[in-house]
């Protein structure tokens, strides 16, 4: 519950509104390390899946809307190649999803094959 809080201050007056002094000089940028590349390129994926088996948790980069608009604005956003990466992570999720589909796809087809056998054992 904190965290939610706290999260919500942040989104609301940004993560620096406890910073004074010295430490208030340093400038945010969209390539800092904590900030979610995903969510720069569209979307964060960590919120496509929330509460299913295919749930890929909870995202605990900035998604931070200040960022993506300065993202999107600026001259060196294709030369950063985050949509590359973004692009490449996504077929690798879609791979692992169909993956995951096809086995359960034939583990039910076993399950009807074994069904089919044993009714036509009892007839």
């Amino acid at each position: 519950m904190a965290s939610e809080a706290a999260a919500l201050l942040d989104q609301l007056m940004g993560r620096n509104r406890n910073v004074t002094g010295d430490d208030a000089v340093k400038e945010e940028h969209f390539s800092d390390p904590e900030v979610c590349k995903h969510f720069l390129c569209g979307f964060c994926p960590s919120k496509l899946f929330i509460n299913t088996r295919s749930d890929i948790g909870i995202c605990d980069k900035l998604h931070d809307d200040h960022f993506k608009e300065a993202y999107d604005a600026s001259n060196e956003k294709w030369q950063r190649g985050y949509e590359e990466r973004f692009i490449e992570y996504l077929e690798k999720l879609i791979r692992d999803l169909d993956k995951r589909v096809q086995r359960g796809k034939e583990r039910l087809q076993r399950s009807e094959d074994a069904n089919t056998n044993v009714k036509e054992q009892r007839e």
